[in-house]
């Protein structure tokens, strides 16, 4: 009787020992499978960054160099502008200011570390102030050529961005030529808003159809005072377009990237989206039944994962998007355990496994391996997961026990790793995954060492029988360890040196084997047998 190890696979906790298939495993820990061989994972390596003091939970590579870290739990989006030099980003999730959703740029938030170093809020607020008008010099018409006109101004940022407008107020009897002062208007608003000028704006119908405005002129928001005697023939062209535009809402959070220039974010159960190329506009909103844990996003498709069903919408514009509710009853109960997995859809822990939503439908992708039973004890809430070369790699905290795991959705292989990580990101110009380990940041799998990986066969019911010799087919055999369970006792502790076959105790017989390997090194197979003329 021969049994032979490899290709190698990971382990299905839903599955007792003995009814595994051969290359499946009890045990697979520190390991990855690389074309059927067992290989350890490469250690880590330190990378030298300035992180904040306490548990880092977010984490964000800026300009290629910069690393902006949180203590709280933040979304962080890269700001989709054109021609954009200052690498504008935006999070929602940071409790400073209140936990208002903020956004940074090149030189402001890189002053010094640990990074951001600076932020402004997000969005540009309305003035709450109405102009006042007065009729100035010019008058004298006759009285059919008199017109009436209305006034409003909004804020504008440094960097472009124009927010909503204020009140109009309507000014009656203005002849041509006529100059209008107009006083009044709002300083700036209070704290850190980025505002830098006003645009003041006037119908040229004097109605307040919102499409009649023309700006008149752009001047420094501390100016409460312009003199308008532009004639309409002078007018600018420039039209007032941020008329519905409003801040995001207190409280957004969940910030995620959508297709053509959009982001999205969550209040209860509120989803805001964004004007597509302007992400300090925020007019969309829709509701669905359930409180929103985190929105996904694949392709042109958006998912709102809730504390209940699902909801998926379609489309690159939105005003037609039309959340749909999916007859798909499983809950997100981790939002930072959601992933994108690609172009084909997105990954997300819910109670009874790791769930994908995508191209294909909607399915629990770890139910063949491990049950809910199995699944719950790695406290599925506490799941925050990264998706790094086609692979979920997950990170636990029980309350007892931390560590990680690797599932492969191509094969669907599970393995565990000793590692714990606080805050991750995944790097998709130097396809890299960054993370923080007991406040340090490594570079995943950077290291050139191999940790050690333990790896423990099924138990295969052989009758009784006594194995005879073994033989052991790795790359290098720098520390490889091979152990022999019969009956569960161990049998055999055996440091392998080479590919020579070697005996195994005798004066036993035993009905069920297991087999266990310690090792740095990659292993291609193992063999064990009754007789050295039945190894391959």
């Amino acid at each position: 009787m021969k049994i032979r190890l490899g290709p190698f696979s990971g382990m299905a906790p839903r599955v007792s020992p003995r009814l595994l298939s051969d290359n499946q495993s009890q045990a697979a820990n520190n390991v990855q499978f690389y074309k059927g061989t067992l290989r350890p994972i490469n250690t880590s390596l330190n990378v030298a960054a300035t992180l904040k003091g306490g548990t880092v939970k977010s984490l964000h590579l800026f300009a290629s160099q910069y690393w902006f870290n949180w203590l709280d739990v933040v979304n962080v989006v890269r700001g989709p502008i054109e021609n954009d030099t200052s690498e504008r980003t935006y999070w929602t999730g940071d409790t400073a200011d209140g936990g208002k959703p903020k956004m940074g740029y090149s030189p402001y938030s890189i002053g010094s570390a640990p990074y951001p170093s600076a932020y402004y809020r997000l969005g540009v607020p309305v003035p709450a102030a109405a102009p006042s008008l007065a009729l100035g010099g010019g008058g004298g018409c006759a009285e059919e050529n008199k017109a009436s006109r209305a006034y409003l101004y909004t804020y504008v940022s440094a960097i472009g961005e124009e927010g909503p407008p204020s009140p109009p107020t309507v000014i009656s009897g203005v002849c041509p030529g006529q100059t209008v002062n107009i006083t009044g208007m709002s300083a700036g608003p209070a704290g850190p808003y980025n505002i830098a000028y006003k645009r003041i704006y006037r119908s040229v119908t004097g109605s307040n159809n919102d499409y009649d405005y023309l700006m008149v002129d752009e001047i420094p928001v501390a100016n409460d005072t312009y003199a308008d005697s532009i004639t309409d023939a002078n007018l600018s062209t420039v039209s007032l377009v941020s008329t519905n535009w409003s801040p995001p809402p207190h409280g957004l959070t969940g910030l995620k990237e959508l297709s053509n220039g959009m982001m999205a974010g969550f209040v209860g159960k509120d989803i805001h989206i964004c004007e597509p190329y302007m992400p300090h506009a925020w007019p969309h909103t829709q509701t669905v039944s359930y409180n929103v844990v985190a929105i996904g996003a694949f392709g042109t498709t958006m998912v709102a994962l809730t504390e209940g069903t699902p909801y998926i919408a379609q489309g690159t514009d939105p005003t037609a998007l039309s959340l749909e509710r999916m007859a798909f009853e499983q809950s997100c109960v981790s939002a930072r355990g959601v992933v994108t997995a690609g172009d084909s859809g997105i990954i997300y822990p819910s109670p009874d496994g790791l769930v994908f939503i995508g191209v294909g439908g909607a399915r629990v992708i770890t139910e063949d391996i491990m049950r809910r039973e199995e699944w719950q004890t790695y406290k599925p809430e506490s799941i925050h997961g990264y998706f790094h070369d086609g692979q979920y790699i997950g990170f636990y905290d029980t309350g007892t026990t931390t560590g990680g795991f690797i599932f492969d959705p191509r094969t669907n292989d599970f393995c565990l790793f000793d590692t714990y990580a606080t805050a991750g990101h995944v790097d998709v110009k130097t396809d890299a995954l960054y993370l923080v380990v007991s406040g340090q940041l490594v570079k995943w799998k950077g290291g050139n060492s191999k940790t050690t990986g333990t790896w423990k066969s099924k138990t295969f019911e052989t009758g009784w029988t006594n194995f005879s010799v073994c033989r052991v087919e790795a790359a290098t055999y720098s520390s490889l360890i091979l152990k022999l369970y019969v009956d569960s006792v161990l049998k055999l502790t055996k440091t392998v040196t080479s590919n020579a076959p070697f005996r195994l105790p005798s004066g036993y017989k035993g009905r069920v084997a297991e087999i266990e390997i310690t090792t740095t090194d990659e292993t291609h197979w193992v063999e064990v047998a009754n007789s050295i003329e039945e190894l391959s």
